[in-house]
């Protein structure tokens, strides 16, 4: 922004060479924007689910952000290190449908030769070091272990669509600005109001004087302003938010609906799609944690982090995933 000072006065200007003008000042950045929402999404999605005493430089945060970004990691010892990596799948096929061999790529692009699941073929346990652990994000077909990662799903579908609103929202903001038609004037009064018109704009000029000698002529002012409806479209927005929030298992308010107008068993009902999906994630990890543990002879575990559980409407639904623990038969 360039800022111009021209006897005594400051006038600032949205460009170098063009006044404040809302067809030529506005510079509204998709990019930008998309990726608020994704780093959003991003921090909600990997502080759902914690994961304790990982014996490795590999935190929790990066556990989670790879499944957001991945759908699915494989767990391995590399020289008695405990190592996450994405991988490539290869092999026969198992009697659960899935390729038997698990080919891990460490995220500085190193391949590692090939490991066998936790079962064999037959789906008979098989534990010792040498295995690998495939750790899901949520339940994908059972005769494959690929799954589409939830950043891609998220970005494609819910963020793209509010992006688009929030800039039709914007956009007719812009275009509700104060319009006046003035009729019966001659050329010179036009000049003359249109002068003084731009000046109104000009918070530096408080006030306004009219010149010229035949202002004495009659001529009419209408003024009209184009209403939009606001809230139709913020309410579009939080409408994407709280689908893609509880596709997270996030917990998210109603959008259309306060709680008081809602009867007991509609209040119950709140919440029951959200709390499937956080617990269908939190079981993928217990289940890999389980193995993980069994085959490394490790103490990790994995909970729901409690800043989730919290809220007035909420921490009642969620209060009975917060101890739940899965066993697997072994």
């Amino acid at each position: 922004m360039k800022i111009m000072r021209n006897f005594g006065k400051t006038k600032c200007y949205a460009r170098d060479t063009v006044p404040f003008n809302p067809s030529y000042s506005l510079d509204f950045s998709e990019v930008n924007y998309t990726n608020m929402l994704k780093t959003a999404d991003r921090i909600q999605c990997v502080n759902r689910i914690k994961w304790n005493r990982i014996p490795s430089a590999f935190t929790s945060l990066n556990a989670e952000s790879m499944l957001y970004d991945k759908g699915a990691f494989c767990t391995f010892l590399n020289r008695g290190i405990f190592t996450l990596s994405p991988f490539t799948l290869k092999g026969k096929i198992t009697k659960k449908g899935r390729l038997y061999k698990i080919q891990p790529i460490t995220l500085d692009g190193k391949p590692f030769g090939d490991k066998r699941r936790v079962y064999t073929p037959d789906c008979n346990f098989d534990f010792d070091e040498d295995c690998c652990i495939i750790v899901q994000d949520y339940t994908g077909c059972i005769q494959s272990d690929n799954i589409i990662p939830r950043a891609y799903i998220n970005e494609s579908t819910t963020i793209a669509d509010e992006v688009k609103v929030y800039k039709q929202l914007l956009y007719n903001i812009i275009l509700s600005v104060k319009k006046l038609i003035v009729s019966g004037v001659s050329e010179e009064q036009k000049k003359i109001i249109i002068e003084n018109t731009k000046a109104l704009f000009d918070p530096s000029s408080p006030i306004i004087t009219f010149r010229g000698d035949k202002f004495d002529d009659k001529y009419s002012v209408t003024q009209f302003v184009d209403r939009i409806d606001v809230d139709s479209f913020t309410r579009a927005i939080s409408f994407y938010n709280k689908i893609r929030r509880n596709f997270n298992g996030v917990p998210a308010p109603d959008t259309f609906e306060k709680k008081e107008r809602l009867i007991t068993p509609e209040m119950e009902d709140v919440g029951k799609g959200t709390n499937l999906i956080l617990f269908d994630a939190l079981m993928n990890r217990q289940m890999a944690v389980n193995w993980i543990n069994k085959a490394f002879n490790l103490d990790i575990s994995v909970e729901i982090n409690k800043q989730i559980l919290g809220g007035a409407s909420n921490g009642q639904l969620y209060s009975e995933l917060e101890n739940e623990r899965f066993t697997t038969e072994l």
